[in-house]
């Protein structure tokens, strides 16, 4: 009976490491194969890299951009032909939910997006979600510069995942998304601290540079799990000799505890990366170190870390008088809770 009550309150997760080429017809059909094997090891929720369709180059991510598709086209025998196609199609054939990122076209304002989308168990959106801070790094022989090409997002966007037939809990947890070089700002806070659209877990589709990656991939992992005490899912794209921009692979799972889950340990290489998220784990990670109490304490007391103040000094005659000013001037623990970005869902 306990271990039916467990089975209830966990969610096999995978995260797919894959390098796209420059021919979007092989790597849909490669993303399909890697979505079939991690559907068969009972994942019912996955995660493809940042723009998986194409080779992470600005000189290509224009021959990739499509329409975001609201449902999979059931006509038999035709193969999808973009991105968000292929991820509905397959979130309906396997009755899971898979998120990914592509180019989206957006004809009103003629624009670029580096977006993730979201696909249920039924092939529909589930949500979508535009890149906020875009990638402007320079390190060693790289360098990015995405507001060349791309228009950024102007919101946050969580989703529910859906129950499966594939198998029975009773655990719906919410993720928020972000995309790579979102990993680097605060949109954590935002979707774990929000009051009524707390998440669970953080997704971060990634194409993470070989060059960054060595240093700061792991890290940042392992930060935002501990420091919001939820999961983070990283797909990330794999490292190859052919590739202009060297990506870092790693793909990876982090928990509450800030311990690395699961981890293709590899740059080179597709792989599917699996864990089984366990529902009470956040429990007993909250339960030891009870952060959201904390700040929903500091928040009902009116204080806020962000509205700081110059210290004043008074003019004193003695050492006494100098300690007796300084405890009068210390202000109370530094815990309390940002503003609460608003996020959507669709």
């Amino acid at each position: 009976i306990i271990e039916c009550g467990a089975e209830l309150q966990r969610l096999r997760v995978a995260v797919v490491q894959f390098g796209p080429g420059c021919d979007l017809k092989e790597n849909l059909r490669a993303v399909a194969a890697l979505i079939n094997e991690a559907a068969t090891g009972g994942a019912t929720l996955i995660g493809l890299p940042e723009v998986f369709t194409i080779e992470y180059r600005k000189d290509l991510f224009a021959s990739v951009a499509e329409h975001v598709v609201k449902q999979p086209d059931d006509t038999v025998g035709v193969e999808p032909s973009t991105g968000s196609a292929l991820l509905a199609q397959q979130a309906k054939q396997h009755g899971i939910t898979i998120f990914g990122g592509i180019v989206e076209f957006e004809p009103q304002a003629s624009a670029l997006f580096n977006t993730v989308v979201v696909y249920g168990p039924c092939g529909k959106l589930l949500a979508s979600y535009r890149k906020l801070h875009l990638s402007c790094v320079r390190a060693g022989s790289d360098s990015t510069a995405e507001s060349d090409i791309f228009c950024a997002g102007n919101g946050l966007t969580s989703f529910i995942v859906p129950k499966s037939s594939r198998d029975q809990r009773n655990w719906c947890p919410r993720v928020g998304i972000g995309i790579c070089f979102d990993l680097r700002f605060d949109l954590h806070r935002g979707y774990a601290r929000s009051e009524s659209k707390a998440c669970d877990l953080l997704a971060y589709p990634s194409a993470f540079l070989e060059s960054t990656g060595k240093d700061h991939w792991e890290l940042l992992l392992r930060a935002r799990g501990l420091d919001e005490q939820v999961f983070v899912l990283a797909p990330n794209h794999a490292w190859n000799t052919a590739q202009q921009t060297k990506m870092f692979g790693h793909a990876a799972i982090s928990g509450p505890w800030g311990q690395m889950l699961a981890s293709s340990g590899s740059l080179q290489g597709n792989a599917v990366v699996v864990a089984d998220l366990d529902l009470a784990m956040l429990h007993e990670v909250r339960g030891r170190i009870p952060l959201r109490a904390v700040r929903a304490a500091m928040a009902s007391s009116g204080v806020n870390v962000e509205d700081h103040q110059e210290f004043q000094s008074e003019v004193v005659n003695s050492t006494t008088d100098l300690c007796i000013a300084g405890r009068r001037s210390r202000s109370r623990s530094p815990l309390a809770p940002l503003q609460h970005i608003q996020h959507k869902q669709l």
